[in-house]
């Protein structure tokens, strides 16, 4: 049996830390980790879906070893593992005021819209033909807004531009992902198919 000591992570370490001292619930988004550091998301996306050698890969899962190995090159004398958390969080709160200013704000009364069949809520966002927009179950496709009335969207698949899907306003808003998180997931959604690309080709070679 190896008597190797596993090695702490510190990264890990230091959000326990946030979160036990109740500035979060939950770990800091990819995002705002990148943010910290003015880079692209899709960076840190792509290293956070590394597969770990010896073990099955979970998509769903990310590496927190090669996260931290990939924060640690970047920490400064002035930021150490500590500070760079926190400056994460303070970059989740901003993103979240911005969504927040910028959502649509709708009036308890101006929440529903009529149709032959009685109320339906309204949108929870604005709409119009050729916006490009992502569906929460939907990961390999991104969707153009085809036509839009008071009540359904018909949208298609950008890359199967025939193929139509007629959405209720009720199921579009439970479905449809913030368009203000748009850019974020789209970039997540990419690297997550280049690690698992990479994991089977891995595979196969095996």
């Amino acid at each position: 049996m190896s008597t190797e000591a596993v090695r702490e992570n510190l990264l890990v370490k230091a959000i326990d830390e946030a979160i036990a001292a109740g500035k979060i619930e939950q770990m800091p988004t990819l995002r705002s980790m990148a943010a910290v550091f003015g880079m692209n998301p899709q960076r840190i996306y792509a290293v956070a879906k590394t597969p770990k050698e010896g073990e099955i890969y979970d998509a769903r899962v990310f590496n927190m070893d090669a996260i931290e190995k990939f924060v640690t090159k970047r920490l400064t004398a002035d930021m150490d593992m500590t500070a760079f958390v926190d400056a994460a969080i303070e970059k989740d709160k901003e993103y979240a005021s911005q969504d927040r200013r910028t959502a649509r704000r709708i009036p308890d009364g101006e929440k529903y819209v009529k149709y032959s069949g009685g109320l339906m809520p309204k949108r929870k966002w604005d709409l119009e033909q050729g916006k490009r927009i992502l569906l929460k179950k939907d990961k390999k496709n991104v969707y153009v807004v085809i036509l839009v009335s008071d009540t359904h969207v018909v949208i298609a698949p950008e890359n199967y531009p025939t193929e139509f899907k007629v959405m209720a306003n009720w199921t579009l808003n439970t479905s449809m992902i913030s368009p203000f998180r748009f850019d974020e997931v789209l970039e997540a959604r990419k690297a997550e198919a280049e690690a698992e690309a990479e994991a089977t080709a891995d595979e196969v070679a095996e």
